[in-house]
């Protein structure tokens, strides 16, 4: 079998980022929840899942739409044509929502008390990954600039974090380092981006903008519905129950996020990869989703098993002896890695790389309707639990309906 020296790289890159983020995030991670203590992190933890609207919005499905027109145009004026147009269009959505968000902070802290400062903060994160075209380096497979901005930005937020955050009333700057890495990682990628690839920074029509955005709406049809079941899961918590309950929910969702980064770069970088394949050869990307779901999911499920094993160890190690109420959290989502796998493989590389974006997003559309017919009810009874609970089996659900989708298809590959 011919070996693809331009994925290894990519995957190979993606793993050094993610494998300076893990050392990165077990000093960071530990320290913060210690520091700030269960309310304090809570706190951040909701603070975090509003902006995370504004976020969603910024980039309306131009991460998933974008490699995939970058990767099938990879060489050519059409690869600055899309560059601009996305760009233009990711651009034109920041200041909008800018102003949105300034209008709505100068409102609503008339009517409600909470840190304003936080949330500029946070939103500094919005403005920063806005701004980051990761997108783009993904589609030309040239991941190994992603490492370079990334290991910087990541740096410089833990020495400000160590070196700012003391006690709980730093959370404003516990917030600001944490976002500051995504605005380093983006001004250090336009260097890249006039250096190396001036080409395609070009003239556009408004019209080109109206496309890349049309073309994007169902990608961010699926994006709303993910984060409707994700991030919206802390922010009902927090609405029902307090930034206790939030804080134990978080720091066991933070670790179960460690172990699923550790996934993402395989899965950027297969992605375009994937795309690619199956503009050129069904059968050959079938062989691929064949090989990556055998493999993945294997080595997934050993370490949900080890997950669950040890979530007490993890627990009273990772965040303290005050978070012991985090332990049947991190066991209730310990297969979430699993089961989210699975379902990428399904969904975004299967069925999206084969042209049903709608499909896709439909199935989304009714995972959403199920967990806001479930969330309530679970989170009132089983708090914190209860919120686990609704995440595993939405997922459960999404899973389900890709593979019974992609069964039925033409492109089944198991």
């Amino acid at each position: 079998m011919k070996i693809n020296w331009s994925l290894l790289e990519n995957i190979g890159s993606l793993l050094t980022v993610k494998g300076l983020q893990y050392v990165l995030s077990f000093i960071t991670f530990p320290y913060l929840v210690r520091v700030l203590h269960v309310d304090g992190f809570g706190e951040l933890a909701f603070a975090t899942g509003i902006i995370q609207y504004f976020l969603l919005v910024s980039n309306f499905g131009f991460d998933l739409s974008g490699p995939k027109s970058i990767a099938r145009h990879d060489r050519g004026p059409k690869r600055g044509f899309y560059f601009t147009s996305i760009m233009g269009a990711k651009i034109l959505i920041l200041l909008l929502l800018t102003v949105i968000f300034g209008i709505a902070l100068v409102v609503l802290s008339r009517w409600f008390a909470f840190n304003v400062l936080l949330y500029i903060a946070i939103y500094l994160n919005v403005i920063g990954t806005a701004l980051f075209p990761i997108w783009f380096f993904q589609g030309i497979q040239k991941m190994r600039y992603i490492t370079f901005v990334s290991i910087m930005g990541r740096i410089i937020s833990v020495a400000g974090i160590f070196l700012f955050v003391k006690a709980s009333n730093d959370i404003v700057w516990a917030a600001f380092f944490q976002s500051i890495a995504a605005v380093i990682a983006a001004l250090c990628s336009w260097i890249i981006i006039y250096k190396e690839y001036p080409d395609v920074l070009i003239r556009i029509k408004w019209t080109h903008i109206k496309e890349a955005v049309k073309d994007s709406v169902p990608y961010f049809g699926s994006m709303v519905a993910i984060n409707l079941y994700t991030t919206s899961t802390v922010v009902f918590l927090g609405l029902l129950t307090s930034d206790y309950i939030v804080g134990i929910y978080s720091a066991a969702n933070r670790i179960i996020d460690a172990f699923r980064g550790g996934l993402s770069p395989i899965v950027d970088a297969l992605y375009p990869f994937v795309n690619k394949a199956a503009k050129e050869s069904k059968e050959r990307a079938k062989e691929i989703l064949s090989k990556a779901f055998i493999i993945l999911c294997s080595g997934t499920f050993v370490l949900c098993i080890g997950i669950l094993a040890t979530a007490k160890w993890l627990v009273y190690y990772i965040l303290g002896s005050s978070y012991e109420a985090s332990v049947p959290v991190l066991q209730i989502l310990s297969f979430l890695p699993l089961i989210v796998i699975c379902s990428n493989i399904y969904g975004l590389f299967g069925m999206i790389s084969f042209g049903h974006q709608k499909e896709f997003v439909t199935i989304l559309v009714h995972s959403a309707i199920l967990d806001l017919c479930i969330v309530f009810p679970l989170i009132y009874y089983m708090n914190a639990e209860g919120a686990a609970l609704t995440m595993v089996l939405t997922e459960i659900y999404v899973l389900y309906r890709c593979v019974r989708f992609v069964n039925a298809s033409d492109f089944r590959f198991l």
